[in-house]
């Protein structure tokens, strides 16, 4: 059994690979190689298929596999919207498959440039501004396919330096996201607590709350904050998290360094209310400077 657990762990539907595998959340994720490149590789530990047998019926190995199936369409549809969303700044998955009793997700390794927070918020005023519009309409272009990302934070932002030396970024780590006619509820949600918007907390405990695309607007809002000025807005004394405060409709208070028009942006972003938020069309025209949120 060990040795056959060796040979899984060292080749998978024919990656091979090149690390351990770690567990993060519901997942596992390694590198490896296959065809000459470097693949990102991530295993769910949920659903999982069954084998009859040791105490398994029949019955349960058939309700087991019904649910991976349902599975198997969902993310397959899913996958497809993120990658029709592709310009060139989004990380999709381009293979998916279950081997043995567990499904794997595969796309491809990125470099990481090495780029802190602090690094970019000292850059010039354009070149942070070019962050701001490829994230932007890297973000409008998933909403444009109903997809929300539901996990915006720097770490799932990569960075990487271009020909010319500048910064560019590409969007990574779709797991926790959803199609807007199929949104997650209750205790199906995920979240960074940092970047989370008011009504994703609402919604874990009301699953009549049907999250969409502007909980990614209220992250966007943060991490523009964030990237312009080298830190996340500052909160009322006793909130830890930006959606606490806004949901006791408490203010948060915006840096100095951040331009006027900006920060009316950001304010806008950050609404209490999902509906009275800008979509990432407004908010991209607004930065190419051709049009003001209503």
């Amino acid at each position: 059994m060990a040795e056959k657990e060796k040979t899984i762990r060292e080749c998978i539907n024919g990656y091979k690979l090149c690390t351990d595998w770690r567990t993060s959340g519901t997942a596992q994720w390694a590198y490896a190689e296959k065809d000459g490149k470097q693949w990102f590789i991530k295993r769910f530990l949920a659903p999982k298929y069954k084998i009859a047998g040791e105490g398994i019926s029949e019955k349960t190995v058939e309700k087991a596999r019904k649910r991976c199936e349902a599975f198997r369409e969902k993310q397959l549809e899913y996958y497809a919207h993120v990658k029709n969303a592709d310009t060139g700044n989004i990380v999709y998955v381009t293979d998916f498959f279950s081997f043995e009793t567990h499904f794997y997700a595969v796309s491809p390794k990125v470099v990481i440039a090495d780029a802190s927070i602090e690094k970019i918020s000292n850059l010039s005023h354009d070149k942070k501004m070019i962050l701001l519009k490829v994230l932007t309409h890297s973000l409008k272009n998933l909403h444009e396919q109903s997809v929300v990302h539901a996990d915006l934070k720097p770490s799932n932002i990569i960075l990487k330096k271009t020909m010319s030396g500048n910064y560019t970024l590409k969007l990574i780590d779709f797991d926790a996201g959803f199609l807007e006619a199929d949104p997650r509820r209750g205790e199906n949600i995920v979240f960074d607590p940092e970047y989370v918007a008011p009504e994703t907390i609402v919604a874990m405990g009301d699953t009549s709350v049907a999250l969409n695309r502007k909980i990614d607007v209220f992250a966007l809002g943060l991490l523009f904050h964030q990237y312009y000025s080298g830190r996340l807005p500052e909160l009322p004394e006793g909130y830890l998290h930006a959606a606490d405060a806004v949901l006791d409709e408490k203010r948060i208070k915006l840096s100095a360094t951040v331009p006027t028009w900006l920060a009316e942006l950001i304010i806008q972003m950050l609404h209490p209310e999902p509906e009275k938020r800008p979509t990432t069309e407004m908010i991209f025209q607004w930065l190419q400077g051709l049009k003001k949120p209503e």
